[in-house]
């Protein structure tokens, strides 16, 4: 298996001493949104997103619902009632999705 170099790769090591209870609060907020421990630890220092793939995929699908009922509310008179009924089956599986995932994002 071969890998791309990749131009600003990430070479330098940083280390921090921190107590076991801070090392436990960092380790359990880097899980609870799905990132490493030096992902979390880099995102924080550098003041960048804290949000996950997993939640941002959430927010593209809540999105994605914000849109669709945007778009049905506004061709209502016009639509077939199956087409508006795909449409509301589309946007009810994409919160599904959403809600079935919960804390797990």
């Amino acid at each position: 298996m071969t890998f791309k170099k990749v131009a600003n790769a990430r070479s330098e090591v940083i280390k921090l001493r921190v107590t076991p209870d801070e090392k436990k609060w960092i380790s359990s907020r880097a899980e609870e949104r799905n990132l490493t421990l030096s992902e979390f630890a880099l995102r924080s220092m550098l003041g960048k997103s804290m949000r996950s793939t997993s939640e941002l995929d959430a927010i593209e699908q809540l999105r994605f619902c914000s849109a669709e009922l945007r778009r049905l509310y506004h061709a209502r008179t016009s639509l077939a009632p199956e087409t508006l009924q795909a449409g509301l089956d589309a946007v009810v599986q994409n919160l599904l999705t959403v809600w079935e995932r919960g804390g797990k994002l």
